[in-house]
C-alpha cells in the first residue's frame, strides 16, 4: 500500500491521477476501518458511505460506489456514523487494538519494519501493511508479568564454517510468520516460544535474571546472567547448546551488555571494573578476552549503542559522560590494558543535574541516514527527574546539549527526523522539536532552542512505550496499561 502511495505520477494522465488520488483516500480509509469490517462485514456499506459523504459528487469514483450501496443496501443507509470524516475527530489516530487482556509490557517491529510484535502474557503480531493480527500466541502461565520480547524472524545454523538457513520471513505469506520464534522472559523465567506455541528453550533461576538479551539473532545467541551472580553464559537457544560460560570471582556483576555490530559483551561489576569479550569465530566455542578498565566505584549507568558506551557516574564525580569508542576492541589483535584504552571525559558548563541521570535513551540510528556531518545529530538523551538533555555534536565543533523541562515517564526519538522527540507523561504525549544555531557573533559557540510542537491526550491509562516505524516514519504507537490495555496507531 506505502509503494503504490509512493509511486510516481510522472507521464500519467490527469484522468489517471485523479483515480489515484482516489484510491489513496479508500486505502487510507480501509487503515482506520478494516479491523472493524474484518469482525463486522455486515457494516460495510454503512461505514464506507458515512466517512466518505462529504466526497459525493465530488470524487466520482466515490460517488458511483455511494450510489451502488443506496440502491443495493437499502436497509443499511439509515445508519450512519457520528462523524463523516476519514479519520476519527480530533485526533489521527488510524488504528486501536485491544487483543491483549493485561498490561502491554513491550512492542518492537522486525527489522524489515513491517510486523509489530507486542507482549503482555500473550503475544500478538500485526502486520502493519495490512493493519491485521496474523499471530495471538499464548504464553506460558506465570504467577509474575514477563518483561521481553525477542523475535528472531531468521535464524541459523552452524555447521562447520557454513551458516545454513533454517528460519525464513516475508512480508505477504502468512505462513511464514508461522516460522517466528519469540525469545520471552519474565524475572525468574525464559522461554523460546515458536507461533504454534511450542516451547523451544526453557530456563528457571531461583534469583531472577539481570540481563536476558539477544547477542546475535541469526545464529540465535542469547546472553543470560543472573541477579547478584559472578557468571555469564551465552546460549544457542534453537539448539539448546552452552556456547561459553564466563566467570568472574573478584566481584558480583553489575550489568551485562551486548554490542551485536562487533558480536561482544561488556560486563559491569560491582568494584567499577568492566570486562570486554567478544567472539572472533563462530566455529569455535569461546569469547576472547579483547581489554579491561577499572572505571571506579562511582560508576552509576553504562549503556551501549552500535560504536560506543556511555557511561555516567553519581553526585560526587564532576564528570557528566564518558565516552568509550568499542572499535578499537574490534581492531586490536591484542588484549587492551587500561591505560591503552581511548577514553573521552565530558564536563559541561552548566553540568547536567541535578543527579541522578534516571536513564539513557539512545536514537533511532536510521533517522541518521540522509543527514550530513553537520546536522547537529544527537547521540544521545539523557533523562533526570526534572529534565531531559539532549546531547549532541554542535557541527562538528563540540559536544553540547539542549535541555527540555519537564517530568515524562517515557521518551523516544520520531523514526525519521532525529530533531524530534516524543515524551509521555501519564496519558499525554508529548511531541517537542530542537534545534542546534550557529551564534551571529563569531564566537564559535552555538545557542540551542526547543519547542513544544503539539501535545495528544491519549487517555486516562498510562502510555508505557512509544515506538515509532522508521520505514514510513508516518506510524507512531502507544501502549497504554492499567483500565485499557490497547495499542494505538
Amino acid at each position: 500500500m506505502q509503494t503504490f502511495k509512493d509511486s510516481s505520477v510522472y507521464r500519467l494522465s490527469p484522468e489517471t491521477i485523479e483515480i489515484k488520488k482516489e484510491i489513496e483516500i479508500f486505502l487510507s480509509l480501509y487503515l482506520i476501518i478494516g479491523f472493524q469490517v474484518q469482525e463486522y462485514p455486515e457494516n460495510y456499506p454503512f461505514e464506507i458511505s458515512s466517512r466518505l459523504l462529504s466526497l459525493f459528487n465530488v470524487k466520482p469514483h466515490i460517488t458511483h460506489l455511494i450510489k451502488q450501496f443506496d440502491e443495493q443496501s437499502i436497509r443499511y443507509c439509515s445508519l450512519i456514523v457520528p462523524y463523516c470524516q476519514l479519520q476519527p475527530p480530533g485526533s489521527g489516530l488510524v488504528f486501536s487494538m485491544n487483543r491483549h487482556t493485561k498490561s502491554v509490557i513491550d512492542m518492537d517491529f522486525t527489522d524489515d519494519q513491517i510486523v509489530l510484535i507486542s507482549l503482555s502474557d500473550r503475544i500478538v503480531v500485526i502486520n502493519m501493511n495490512t493493519i491485521k493480527a496474523v499471530l495471538d500466541i499464548k504464553l506460558p502461565t506465570l504467577d509474575e508479568p514477563y518483561l521481553n520480547s525477542t523475535t528472531l524472524p531468521e535464524v541459523f545454523d552452524i555447521y562447520g564454517n557454513d551458516e545454513i538457513k533454517t528460519k525464513s520471513s516475508s512480508r505477504d505469506n502468512n505462513d511464514d510468520y508461522k516460522k517466528y520464534l519469540f525469545l520471552v522472559n519474565s524475572l525468574h523465567h525464559i522461554y523460546l516460544v515458536s507461533a504454534h506455541e511450542n516451547i523451544k528453550f526453557e530456563r528457571s533461576s531461583t534469583v531472577g535474571y539481570l540481563t536476558v538479551e539477544i547477542l546475535h539473532k541469526k545464529n540465535a545467541f542469547c546472553v543470560i546472567a543472573e541477579l547478584n551472580g559472578n557468571y555469564v553464559e551465552c546460549w544457542n537457544v534453537v539448539r539448546n547448546q552452552l556456547f561459553d560460560r564466563i566467570d568472574f570471582s573478584k566481584s558480583r556483576i553489575k550489568n551485562v551488555l551486548c554490542v551485536p555490530t562487533y558480536s561482544m559483551t561488556v560486563t559491569v561489576l560491582l568494584d567499577g571494573t568492566m570486562h570486554f569479550h567478544s567472539i572472533t569465530d563462530w566455529t569455535k566455542s569461546s569469547f576472547v578476552h579483547r581489554g579491561s578498565i577499572q572505571a571506579g566505584s562511582h560508576v552509576d549507568l553504562v549503556v551501549a549503542d552500535e560504536e560506543m558506551l556511555i557511561i555516567t557516574f553519581d553526585a560526587t564525580i564532576t564528570i557528566d559522560f564518558a565516552l568509550i569508542g568499542l572499535k578499537q576492541f574490534h581492531d586490536s589483535e591484542q588484549l587492551l590494558s587500561d591505560n591503552q584504552i581511548l577514553k573521552t571525559l565530558i564536563v559541561f558548563d552548566p553540568p547536567i543535574g541535578p543527579k541522578p541521570i534516571k536513564s539513557i535513551i539512545l536514537p533511532d540510528k536510521e533517522a541518521h541516514e540522509g543527514y550530513d556531518s553537520h546536522s547537529n545529530l544527537p547521540l544521545f538523551i539523557a533523562k533526570t527527574n526534572d529534565c531531559l538533555f539532549v546531547v549532541h555534536n554542535c557541527n562538528k565543533k563540540n559536544i553540547s546539549y539542549v535541555r527540555i523541562n519537564g517530568r515524562f515517564d517515557f521518551v523516544s526519538t520520531h523514526a525519521k527526523n532525529p530533531h524530534t522527540i516524543y515524551a509521555a507523561r501519564g496519558g499525554i504525549i508529548e511531541l517537542h522539536k530542537w534545534k542546534c544555531c550557529e551564534s551571529e557573533k563569531d564566537d564559535n559557540k552555538n545557542y540551542h532552542k526547543y519547542q513544544l510542537y503539539i501535545s495528544i491526550d491519549i487517555s486516562a491509562s498510562s502510555v508505557t512505550s512509544i515506538k515509532a516505524s522508521s520505514e514510513s516514519g508516518k506510524y507512531v504507537l502507544f501502549c497504554e496499561t492499567r483500565t485499557e490495555r490497547n495499542v494505538e496507531v
